[in-house]
């Protein structure tokens, strides 16, 4: 199962993904040694918005990935915040 999670707040946009999959025992440094660079890139990009990038992953339990970035603009109220989830079993 993949998850996704788009979360248009009040002040900031977090997506998360989400899966259950085989994991990772490497870190992110890790991995970018070995020439995986396409997480390194997700997280400098939001970081260069001023956002901050979130990896979590166990073997045999799947991995997380969690960006969150300000908005330079605030929502005009909570109630047009919106959440969306997508599933792919």
């Amino acid at each position: 199962m993949i998850q996704v999670i788009f979360d248009w707040g009040v002040d900031s946009v977090e997506v998360v993904v989400k899966d259950n999959g085989c994991g990772m025992r490497t870190s992110l440094e890790e991995a970018v040694r070995t020439g995986h660079f396409g997480l390194l890139s997700m997280r400098e990009r939001i970081e260069a918005q001023g956002g901050t990038f979130r990896l979590s992953s166990t073997p045999n339990r799947g991995t997380q990935v969690t960006g969150c970035i300000p908005l330079s603009i605030p929502a005009p109220a909570l109630e047009q915040t919106e959440r969306y989830i997508l599933e792919l079993i």
